[in-house]
């Protein structure tokens, strides 16, 4: 069956090739958490960064009114 060209058109395929996404979707979504997880992480280290680089003294004249 597995040579005969013609048994994919007629879904002998199908089955196997469901529980198999059905599977391994499990773990691609476990691995778009951690990696979403990780991209929020690294933005929350940008952000902080930013702030720790405007928040020094070079920088108050830009906040001055004078």
């Amino acid at each position: 069956m597995e040579n005969n060209f013609f048994s994919k058109f007629f879904g002998h395929c199908d089955r196997h090739e469901h529980w198999m996404s059905k599977c391994l979707k499990k773990e691609r979504l476990a691995r778009r958490k951690v990696n979403a997880d990780k991209a929020k992480a690294k933005n929350v280290q940008r952000q902080s960064n930013i702030v720790s680089i405007f928040d020094d003294e070079r920088w108050k004249f830009l906040d001055s009114d004078d």
